[in-house]
């Protein structure tokens, strides 16, 4: 398994109405290209890449555990793994466990959470991984 390095990161989204031109910039960088910010959790290998990039969804209970471990593993086979936050708009940083209020909370967020916003996140994530010098955009 490869050593790997992992961060949190803002992906810039330009749309907040769910278009999928959004766009990508990591939140040290200073600059945004987007009024919404959405969270995400990246983990890739240390060794110089590139790398094939994916994009890890998370369940009804957000970047949790879980996801942040599947999205390291991803990482230690060779990947550049990024996880967005999904429930970003009505729940920053949403994270639970697996009880059953939980989980209710979480569906409750999945029900504000709609198709053309869901879209968009994920094509910011794309956009944020292809624009990485470390992930080969062609993979």
């Amino acid at each position: 398994m490869a050593e790997i390095k992992t961060r949190s990161v803002a992906i810039a989204n330009g749309s907040t109405s769910g278009s999928t031109s959004g766009s990508t910039n990591d939140s040290a960088s200073g600059s945004t290209n987007g009024s919404l910010q959405i969270a995400a959790y990246l983990a890739e290998p240390v060794a110089a890449g590139p790398y094939p990039g994916v994009i890890v969804i998370q369940e009804v209970f957000g970047v949790n555990a879980h996801i942040r471990a599947v999205t390291e593993r991803l990482a230690q086979d060779g990947y550049v793994a990024i996880a967005p936050a999904i429930y970003q708009r009505t729940a920053p940083d949403f994270e639970v466990g697996y009880s059953d209020e939980e989980l209710k909370l979480g569906r409750y967020h999945k029900e504000l959470t709609r198709a053309d916003q869901l879209l968009s996140d994920i094509q910011a994530a794309a956009d944020y991984l292809k624009a990485m010098p470390t992930v080969n955009a062609n993979a």
